[in-house]
């Protein structure tokens, strides 16, 4: 997303766009709502078992869009996106922008597995991917300059969250 708060050569990512209602007044149980173009085969496919290698998934369709300017699986409309996403393999982002490195663009492909046995198994081990990418990209950065590329852990994230929580009560 970018927006005028946002700092130029920066991304915020807000979200996928996708939730699995787990109750509801408004849907049934269990339904899933979301952006079509960034939901996982086995989301889209209404597997009961869904888990997060998912998330895997759309991060590789955010990935791969970041990289080429363009989705992955692209349609005229939700219902052939969704087709293509349980049908079809996406173009080779190579194909896309040709010259990027190898590990890149397996890492972004394997991410967009079809299978999410043959996807990277949770969101940390395509970060620890991501993140030696990187490091090999870029071999003379220190460690201080790769500050900005690390994710904060879970706890981290709880103590932001209810730090924000507070400042809207008071606010």
């Amino acid at each position: 997303v970018y927006d005028e708060h946002t700092p130029p050569g920066s991304v915020k990512l807000l979200d996928f766009g996708i939730a699995k209602l787990t109750s509801s007044t408004l849907t049934r149980q269990g339904d899933v709502l979301g952006s079509a173009s960034y939901m996982s085969p086995e989301q889209v496919g209404g597997s009961e078992s869904v888990d997060g290698r998912a998330d895997v998934f759309s991060t590789g369709v955010v990935l791969y869009e970041l990289l080429s300017g363009r989705k992955p699986f692209e349609g005229d409309s939700p219902t052939s996106v969704i087709v293509k996403i349980l049908k079809e393999e996406p173009t080779p982002i190579e194909a896309v922008v040709p010259g990027l490195p190898p590990a890149i663009v397996s890492a972004v492909m394997r991410a967009l597995k079809k299978d999410p046995a043959e996807r990277f198994q949770s969101a940390d081990a395509l970060g620890r991917e991501l993140q030696s990418i990187r490091k090999t990209l870029h071999p003379s950065m220190s460690s201080a300059q790769m500050d900005e590329t690390r994710f904060a852990s879970t706890q981290v994230m709880k103590a932001l969250h209810a730090d924000f929580q507070k400042s809207r009560g008071a606010g």
